[in-house]
């Protein structure tokens, strides 16, 4: 192949092979600067200046996320188009073995998405948005290499923009053929994401990848999940409020003083016990001495001291004054009422705190069916009212709601969203 076009442009080595042309690295001699150059051979008149139309329409867009045409041309039987080059190189070299997380990979597919929203506004679309078309700078910004040739549907708009992001999550050059089996592989890929938030962000996803949501719909959720602090699931109460209560000082030595009382207490107690089985004992042996004989065979003397004893039992003692409580006694007592106070009054610390309704996040109902919506709306704690109007968006979709996605509101607040009737 011949190495200068137009005697301006030198073609150094081959990039990568595209679906139409091969891409070049190369040098603009007149300006001395490196370029890169897209090369495609023509099939015959009516083919070059189709194709140079092509490449006409979208020359004058500029935008940093699409590498810029500085150039097009034929030359013999070569359509050429000289681009801007960025340090960097094509996403499929390096997609098996990129260090990307999945919050800067989620960044880096809004900010290629919001690129294709400016283009959709200058007219641009229907190019292929997977990771076959796509630079990387080494800055890790996406572009788009060649935005004037469609794509294949799937590749398109929302659902190409989803394929892309499945491709850089699970470093994939080629998509799945089944839905299932890329959700499988895409909700492993997400393993650092929260599961709570992960299926919020996965039900999105796969609206996109059917086609059944819109651009900036798909877009605002992959802002959100880019920006959303991801917290760990929330602690058992237990570990969250740890019990901090320390006993005072003046309980630590009680404490200490206890056994010495308990002693003391024992010894008290052991001698009283002694003391009244001694006198029980005692009664037993007198009432066995004096029942022995019986009424009839007792001497009169004896009968006699037993009526005046059974006399003196049967009279009712004077009241007499009730002997002080011992103090060891007391101090027992007092101590049990002590203990018992401390044990009715458990440490603050050890409470657990009311619970209380937090602020929700709104979810987005953008692209959702009503009925989808009204569930989603429910599932994420808020009332909410519609209204059915005509729209271009398809039937019984909505396609407009009050609150931003995103927002933290307060539980039981009242979204409101727009139904479309279709035209």
């Amino acid at each position: 192949m011949e190495k200068r076009i137009n005697r301006r442009y030198e073609l150094l080595k081959p990039i990568v092979p595209m679906r139409s042309g091969i891409l070049y690295s190369g040098n603009d001699l007149s300006l001395n600067r490196e370029i890169i150059i897209f090369v495609v051979e023509s099939r015959g008149e009516k083919h070059k200046q189709a194709y140079l139309q092509l490449l006409q329409q979208v020359a004058m867009f500029n935008d940093s996320r699409f590498l810029h045409i500085l150039d097009v041309g034929i030359e013999n039987q070569r359509i050429f188009a000289a681009l801007k080059t960025f340090a960097g190189k094509p996403l499929i070299q390096g997609l098996k073995h990129h260090s990307f997380s999945t919050r800067e990979i989620i960044a880096m597919v809004f900010e290629l998405g919001k690129g294709l929203q400016d283009a959709m506004e200058h007219g641009i679309s229907g190019f292929s948005v997977l990771s076959s078309n796509v630079w990387i700078g080494d800055d890790g910004q996406l572009q788009m290499i060649n935005y004037w040739e469609k794509g294949e549907p799937a590749e398109r708009g929302v659902q190409g923009l989803a394929g892309l992001l499945y491709q850089l999550m699970t470093r994939s050059e080629t998509l799945p053929d089944s839905l299932q089996a890329a959700e499988h592989s895409l909700r492993s890929a997400l393993k650092d994401m929260p599961e709570s938030y992960r299926e919020m962000f996965m039900m999105t996803w796969r609206r996109a990848w059917n086609g059944q949501n819109t651009l900036s719909s798909f877009i605002l959720s992959l802002q959100n999940a880019a920006q959303e602090p991801w917290t760990k699931e929330t602690q058992p109460m237990e570990e969250s409020f740890p019990n901090e209560y320390e006993e005072p000082d003046d309980m630590e030595e009680d404490e200490e003083q206890e056994p010495r009382q308990r002693g003391f207490l024992w010894r008290a107690s052991a001698k009283l016990m002694i003391g009244a089985a001694v006198a029980g004992f005692s009664i037993l042996f007198l009432i066995f001495l004096f029942g022995l004989g019986g009424p009839d065979k007792q001497d009169p003397t004896i009968a006699g001291q037993s009526n005046q004893r059974d006399a003196a039992l049967n009279t009712s003692p004077a009241p007499t004054e009730s002997e002080p409580e011992p103090e060891h006694e007391r101090e027992k007592s007092t101590q049990t009422e002590d203990e018992q106070e401390t044990s009715a009054e458990p440490p603050e610390a050890a409470q657990e705190p009311p619970s209380s309704d937090g602020p929700v996040f709104v979810p987005n109902l953008i692209g959702l069916t009503k009925q989808q919506a009204e569930k989603q709306a429910l599932a994420s704690g808020l009332r909410y009212q519609f209204f059915i109007e005509p729209n271009e968006s398809p039937a019984e979709t909505v396609f407009k709601q009050d609150l931003e996605p995103g927002r933290k509101v307060n539980k039981g607040e009242r979204i409101t969203f727009w139904v479309s009737r279709g035209n």
